[in-house]
């Protein structure tokens, strides 16, 4: 589950240092270190890793990072680590779809519900991002079930009033990293198509997307093409 920090302290609080695995720095001390231990000051949360600096006003964009893979730190995640390098780590926010509590879609209609939990959680930080990453590796040609499903809540989002959704969601713009064991490159048509047609029905901006090719863990560091059009990725396909 997503849990906020301590009442009256934001969730933007702290940085996950992507380099070391559960390594957090706290932005009081500005030093590293595992789960719980490294200050009393905070309530640590696993799955969404926000910036330590999210509310300076460094950059005019903030890129929210979605990931959605079955293997934790797989060839995606690095993917979408080396796009992010040229991103200050004020800027960047980190969720782990896969680790988060994404409840079943219901279709409801006429009635509508607000989203609650992991995914209310989600949806704030979608809102407060101006960019949202999907990061994922290619399963049978789709995406991994936690980022589907996290599109299959879209639909409620927009059905209910309430969340702005419909409105706040036109000035995100959206982009599409993925990874597959596949080299042919049409592998990822499906996937692209899909995400593509789906953020521009929403009147979302498409801000592309990159593809690697990968398998084993770490694979996707022997992709030079791909590795080396992450270092721009973000910055050169502006809409």
């Amino acid at each position: 589950m997503i849990a906020g920090g301590r009442r009256g302290q934001s969730r933007h609080s702290l940085t996950r240092a992507p380099q070391v695995p559960g390594a957090y720095i706290c932005p009081q001390n500005n030093g590293a270190g595992a789960g719980k231990g490294v200050s009393s000051y905070f309530d640590w949360n696993p799955l969404v890793t926000f910036s330590a600096l999210t509310f300076l006003p460094i950059m005019d964009r903030t890129f929210l990072f979605l990931l959605s893979s079955a293997r934790s730190g797989g060839n995606s995640a690095l993917l979408a680590q080396a796009a992010a390098a040229n991103v200050p780590v004020a800027a960047q926010s980190w969720i782990d779809l896969a680790a988060a509590s994404i409840t079943p879609y219901r279709d409801i209609r006429p009635a509508t519900a607000l989203p609650q939990g992991d995914l209310s959680t989600i949806m704030g930080a979608m809102r407060g991002a101006s960019d949202i990453v999907i990061a994922a590796p290619v399963y049978w040609y789709a995406l991994p079930a936690p980022a589907k499903l996290l599109l299959d809540h879209w639909s409620g989002w927009f059905d209910a009033i309430e969340t702005g959704f419909s409105v706040w969601a036109r000035e995100k713009t959206v982009h599409l990293i993925t990874t597959r064991a596949d080299p042919d490159p049409t592998v990822t048509d499906p996937v692209e198509a899909m995400v593509k047609r789906s953020i521009l029905w929403l009147g979302m901006r498409w801000g592309g997307a990159l593809h690697g090719v990968a398998d084993a863990a770490g694979d996707i560091e022997r992709d030079n093409e791909a590795m080396w059009a992450a270092g721009r990725f973000l910055f050169g396909n502006d809409p």
